[in-house]
């Protein structure tokens, strides 16, 4: 996740991927200004299909905050199979043979 965002961050403020680390402040070590935030986030929320709510934009500082709710996000859409999950759909898998 957070080369995807790297790559967007670099190209939206036309900085040298290797630049950006995860402890990086987006406004005050990348320069980034309000409009530099506002179009990064209509980027990320079209990439993602995702709507970014005012309250958790204001807690983004450093690249870090970003990639952490992205990642928050991603668990929340698509969370982990795991051995239950056939349980809970109601798919019975023993006395088959099958684990």
């Amino acid at each position: 996740m957070f080369e995807k965002v790297q790559a967007i961050l670099a190209k939206q403020l036309r900085l040298d991927p290797s630049k950006i680390t995860l402890e990086s402040r987006i406004m005050k070590d990348l320069g980034a200004d309000s409009l530099d935030i506002l179009q990064l986030l209509m980027r990320i929320e079209d990439q993602y299909g995702i709507v970014i709510p005012d309250q958790a934009l204001a807690k983004f500082d450093t690249v870090a905050d970003v990639v952490s709710y992205l990642e928050n996000q991603e668990a929340k859409l698509y969370p982990p199979m795991n051995s239950r999950s056939s349980e809970v759909a109601g798919i019975s898998l023993s006395g088959t043979g099958v684990k």
